[in-house]
This record gives C-alpha cells, structure tokens and sequence, in this order.
C-alpha cells in the first residue's frame, strides 16, 4: 500500500540538497521514494501489509537535512559526510484502511 504527500519547499540553493527522513515510524511505514516536482517535493509513503494492520493510526515525523561534503582542509575524521538537520516537517496524520 502506498500514499503520496506533497509537500512544499522554498525554491533556493539548498532545494535540490534537501533529504528527508521519518523520525521513529511505525514498524512496516517506511519512505519508498522521495521526488522532486515543480512547487517542492512528493514523498511516497509505503506501508507493508504483513506489518501493519487495519485501524492503525497515528502521526508521522518527517526530518528534513542535507548531508556537507568534505571540504579542503579538514582532518580525516571531520572529512565523513554529515547531516546537518534543516528541521521537522509538520507531522502527517495518517490512517491504515482496508484497500
């Protein structure tokens, strides 16, 4: 089962950076694709259903980040990758119904 939520992101250098995350879901609610359209970005969210059950309902936590590069001149241990948190989106509401 899949459900696509759009959600808007300013237009900037970063736009195309910007990563995003659930925060803690449910076991079997997962991002399967992230994409990338003209007023900011689809988040396909997948729910398997050997996991997750008729009735299930809550709030889903989305993280947004970009990840640095290394940059010139940095120790070998501060040249890993790091997220660095833009935020948190407003939490989804979201509820399993029977297809």
């Amino acid at each position: 089962m899949t459900a696509p939520v759009r959600v808007l992101v300013p237009q900037g250098p970063l736009a195309n950076q910007v990563q995003l995350a659930l925060s803690e879901p449910p076991e079997g609610i997962a991002i399967q694709q992230i994409a990338r359209v003209r007023e900011g970005l689809t988040i396909l969210l997948r729910a398997d259903a050997d996991k997750v059950k008729p009735g299930l309902q809550g709030n889903l936590i989305v993280d947004a980040f970009i990840v640095r590069a290394a940059t010139a001149g940095q120790t070998k241990q501060q040249a890993n990758p790091r997220r660095q948190p833009l935020g948190t989106l407003p939490a989804i509401p979201f509820e399993i119904v029977r297809p």
